[in-house]
């Protein structure tokens, strides 16, 4: 599994850990939201550094009060057609104000990345049977954007704008 780092944030890597495992010394460890809710405190005294797996089937508002303090944020795909975890991220992001790291972990694939970061993921957990330069050249596919995202870059319309703004200013 490649780590694809999106935004050029810095970016560690976590152990996944069981519900009832213990917690590595000095380790960065990420836990189910389950786990998180009922000993994050603990949790925190614990670990280097503390992040919790959002699986597809839990809500992105399940965690909203919850994420003061969380480091990392990993969304799971569960099949590279789910894009619920599309929607989390933007909601994380966007409505809860999350500044943290989001990945995506699971089953993703190159074509996705451009979109992943447009809804404000900074890093991918590339399954293994893909490499850097197939994300590498899905970022490129695309310069100009029509939505509005995560992600903040300008979109047509913005464009549009400041051509205008410039031309009448000349």
């Amino acid at each position: 599994m490649a780590l694809v780092n999106l935004t050029g944030r810095e970016t560690h890597r976590w152990a996944v850990l069981e519900d009832e495992a213990p917690v590595p010394p000095d380790a960065r460890v990420l836990v189910s939201l389950a786990r998180f809710a009922r000993a994050g405190a603990e949790l925190r005294v614990q670990a280097k550094g503390l992040g919790v797996v959002l699986r597809s089937d839990e809500a992105a508002e399940d965690l909203a009060l919850l994420l003061d303090g969380l480091d990392i944020i990993a969304l799971d795909f569960p099949a590279f057609g789910d894009g619920r975890a599309f929607s989390k991220a933007r909601r994380l992001r966007d409505q809860f104000g999350y500044q943290g790291e989001l990945r995506a972990i699971g089953e993703t694939i190159p074509d996705q990345a451009l979109f992943l970061a447009r809804c404000g993921f900074d890093t991918i957990a590339l399954p293994a049977r893909f490499t850097y330069d197939h994300v590498k050249s899905a970022l490129a596919a695309y310069t100009t954007w029509y939505q509005p995202a995560s992600d903040e870059r300008p979109n047509v319309l913005h464009l549009r704008q400041a051509d205008y703004a410039r031309r009448q200013a000349s």
